[in-house]
């Protein structure tokens, strides 16, 4: 029994050691900006009791956030490869200090809705990039993919996390000061990035592209329908993912009364608490399975876990329906995103990771009305089938692409 447990202790730890000094760096960098950009989540409230605007109009104004985050992924994506990940990290961090600073000054709405625009363009353009050098970072060790990817998930929910606890002792003293806070935050980590010591060998992604060509070449249209097949599942689990913020808290205040909000609260902690707990350790458990395979399941998951809602007639059943969709998610996401890595020729690495993370942003977009939709007209158990439904599909295209692995 107490080998079991030193076994499986050590098994835990080794799932957050081994990486190098750069790949920390990427994490480090993920976790900041998460921190910083985890207010997103809390704007409304700004620009409805500050600001005065109207809800539509704050709507309106996170939508050109969204639009933002399409652009900046493919845009990301395509500069990582013509000029350098770490160029683009630091453009991108330096732009975000700068929207948070005219954020902290400027006061109507359509100066607010361009400054979101180029925010969320330099968001998912330094999550492009970052990603790229983190994994490009891990090349001949496949393995330190799956790790690098995992503990910069665990990494991005600890800075959502931290930004809630910043914004809920310090917005009553007001916005402003947080957004000068998180100006500051992401300046000093574009200098800390640019003055890192660069690193070719490892930075570089095209290195090995003359002794790689005639493999890419052959295998060019297999890794092609790969990639198109999980980047329509990527569209899809985006959707259940993004549809939640606005049908799952009502639904589960609405079926627990008794709990109200602190239901929906208890559910959202242990989610978060789920994925720093047990991302890297589960996902590292299965890094030698079929990589697509296991995103199938991952999507699979989170359907039932949705699933599980429409019988959640007891508050314990809503939390078994979290943890089985938060497994999904755990499963997916970080398979998903290292197969369009490990798929893409090695030009294309950046213009992969970009299209991933737009066709991602995309979905945010549409999943939240599409959900809202459903919900008002059709019911709350309907938009829970139709998630089963998506999660089904998903693990029937993974399927039948698994042999590509």
């Amino acid at each position: 029994m107490t080998e079991y447990l030193t076994l499986t202790v050590k098994n835990y730890v080794d799932s957050y050691t081994g990486l190098t000094k750069f790949c920390w760096e990427s994490i480090f960098l993920a976790f900041i900006q998460a921190t910083a950009i985890g207010i997103c989540y809390f704007l409304s409230l700004y620009f409805v009791e500050a600001l005065h605007l109207k809800v539509a109009v704050a709507g309106m104004i996170l939508s050109f956030y969204g639009a933002g985050t399409v652009v900046g992924g493919i845009i990301g994506g395509k500069l990582s490869d013509k000029i350098s990940p770490k160029l683009v990290s630091i453009v991108s961090l330096l732009i975000q200090s700068i929207s948070f600073l005219f954020l902290s000054k400027i006061k109507t709405a359509e100066l607010v809705m361009i400054n979101l625009f180029f925010l969320g363009i330099s968001v998912y353009g330094f999550k492009t990039a970052n990603d790229v050098r983190m994994l490009d970072q891990c090349k001949g060790f496949p393995e330190l993919r799956v790790k690098a990817v995992n503990i910069s998930r665990v990494a991005m929910n600890l800075g959502l996390g931290l930004s809630g606890i910043i914004i809920g002792l310090y917005s009553d003293n007001g916005f402003e000061n947080i957004f000068y806070l998180f100006s500051v935050l992401l300046f000093l980590a574009s200098l800390y990035l640019a003055f890192q010591q660069r690193n070719d060998a490892i930075e570089s992604h095209k290195k090995e592209q003359h002794s790689n060509n005639s493999q890419n070449e052959s295998n060019s249209i297999i890794d092609r329908k790969v990639i198109i097949i999980v980047l329509i599942c990527v569209f899809l689990v985006g959707l259940l993912i993004a549809q939640l913020g606005s049908t799952y808290p009502i639904y589960v205040k609405n079926a627990f009364p008794e709990l109200g909000n602190k239901a929906v609260s208890i559910l959202y902690i242990l989610d978060t608490v789920l994925i720093v707990l047990f991302q890297a350790p589960l996902t590292n458990l299965l890094n030698n399975q079929n990589k697509i395979f296991i995103a199938g399941i991952g999507a699979f998951l989170m359907g039932i876990g949705m699933l599980l809602l429409s019988f959640s007639m007891v508050f314990s059943l809503a939390i078994i329906s979290c943890i089985v969709w938060t497994t999904g998610e755990m499963l997916f996401m970080p398979m998903s995103q290292l197969i369009c890595y490990e798929k893409s020729g090695l030009k294309n690495k950046g213009r992969s990771m970009g299209t991933y993370q737009a066709i991602y942003a995309s979905s945010a977009i549409v999943g939240p009305a599409l959900g809202g939709y459903i919900f008002q007209y059709q019911g709350g158990n309907d938009v829970w089938y139709v998630s089963a439904i998506v999660g089904v599909i998903c693990l029937s295209l993974c399927y039948l692409i698994k042999s590509h692995d």
